[in-house]
């Protein structure tokens, strides 16, 4: 899929329509739905500077650094499910 050159430097908004408020697991979605971002992201046009603006943006000042380390291994999951068995 090729990103529209007009899009770039512009398109900002990321959709968490699935982020619930459940109590007990609102740490667990994050993480689930953060990953897939992560996981989503790897395409031409998103950088890893993208990224890391994201996550400034995210944090709000409030390094995370174990909620980066879960998100990126549990893409890191999302990246060998896709492979498939084997890989």
């Amino acid at each position: 899929t090729e990103i529209p050159e007009t899009w770039r430097g512009r398109v900002v908004l990321i959709d968490f329509h699935r982020l619930t408020r459940r109590r007990w697991f609102v740490w667990l979605t994050k993480i689930k739905d953060l990953a897939q971002w992560h996981y989503s992201s790897a395409i031409e046009g998103v950088t890893d500077q993208d990224r890391e603006r994201f996550w400034r943006a995210y944090e709000r000042g409030r390094p995370r650094h174990w909620l980066r380390f879960l998100v990126r291994w549990k893409a890191r999951l999302y990246q060998r499910k896709q492979r498939g068995p084997g890989a």
